[in-house]
């Protein structure tokens, strides 16, 4: 079975205090949902196309087990925290 990444682009950060409330209940939230933590960083150069300034990327056992840790209560209480906080994409690419 393929793994799965959940790779987070944050475009733009309107207000960090969101996001640091989101990040205390999000990290605990993904890892208890089998998350492994690969990157996440504002330390980020660019190559091509727009910088962004934040990026996060997640490696899960199977795209199964991501969309399951996303949809999880946990995550869900900790995405609310975030609310307007952001501008990002996030979405799940499967591994080879």
């Amino acid at each position: 079975m393929a793994k799965a990444y959940l790779i987070s682009i944050y475009i733009e950060i309107h207000d960090p205090e969101k996001l640091k409330a989101y990040a205390v209940d999000a990290l605990p939230a993904m890892q208890a949902n089998g998350a492994r933590f690969l990157a996440r960083s504002t330390n980020i150069e660019g190559m091509e196309g727009q910088i962004p300034q934040r990026a996060v990327v997640l490696e899960f056992e199977s795209m199964e087990a991501a969309k399951a840790a996303y949809k999880s209560e946990e995550y869900k209480a900790a995405l609310a925290k975030l609310e307007g906080g952001v501008d990002r994409q996030l979405f799940l690419v499967e591994g080879l």
